[in-house]
């Protein structure tokens, strides 16, 4: 089955390039493949936005970094709540970060940079 076509708007039509260096090529690529992004669209992005965030250091489970992250930003939305009501932290709490802390922990043995 065919792919509609893109909105007049959205079409890709424009060519932009620059030069720069061999060693500078590989760079962007090897940054590019960090992010799973096509070499354009890595550009694309660094340019419209004016960098693009890696989150994976070297040997880190990418999946396990976002999980984390996200647990993170839901811990932090969840303190934040508490703090404005002045609600006291639920029993659970203290085991849930441990749980949390021991994943941490886990994720860097086993994903972590060696040596």
């Amino acid at each position: 089955m065919a792919q509609s076509r893109k909105a007049e708007t959205e079409q890709k039509r424009a060519w932009i390039g620059f030069r720069g260096t061999d060693a500078q090529r590989r760079e962007i690529e090897r940054r590019a493949d960090l992010l799973n992004l096509s070499l354009s669209e890595y550009v694309r992005r660094c340019a419209v936005q004016g960098t693009v965030r890696i989150v994976q250091e070297e040997g880190h489970d990418p999946a396990k970094v976002r999980a984390l992250s996200a647990i993170g930003n839901n811990l932090n939305q969840i303190a934040r709540r508490m703090n404005a009501s002045g609600a006291s932290a639920p029993p659970q709490l203290g085991a849930l970060l441990e749980a949390i802390q021991e994943i941490i922990k886990d994720t860097g043995t086993r994903h972590g940079p060696t040596g």
